[in-house]
């Protein structure tokens, strides 16, 4: 037994108690293995879902009611909508909406799970 003292504070610990020593168990490497592939393999299904989606229509236009913000923010959604290649626009007319439209059937939601 070994006892442990801080200023007013004593602990006593039992070396040979496995519970008490903090020992915990160790999994194997197959198990970490089929937790790892696991986790991958629904991962990876779900990220080829997600992609079977297309997206036909997109439109933002966004108006923060602070005019001088909104003169900052113009070439920044200019830049955004040049990259993204879908109108993203800041306007001035206290107008805000998003349009968007996506386009998916179920043969090319179960092709993509059976392929992932």
């Amino acid at each position: 037994m070994t006892e442990l003292k801080i200023l007013s504070w004593t602990k006593n610990y039992l070396l040979l108690d496995k519970k008490q020593n903090g020992c915990k168990k160790v999994m194997s490497k197959k198990d970490k293995r089929k937790t790892s592939i696991v986790t991958k393999h629904v991962f990876k299904n779900v990220f080829s879902v997600f992609n079977s989606f297309t997206i036909t229509q997109c439109q933002v236009s966004i108006d923060t009611g602070n005019m001088p913000l909104n003169g900052l923010l113009y070439p920044l959604f200019w830049f955004v909508s040049r990259y993204v290649k879908h109108p993203v626009q800041i306007n001035f007319k206290n107008e805000n909406y998003i349009c968007l439209q996506i386009k998916n059937n179920l043969a090319r939601i179960t092709w993509a799970y059976i392929t992932a």
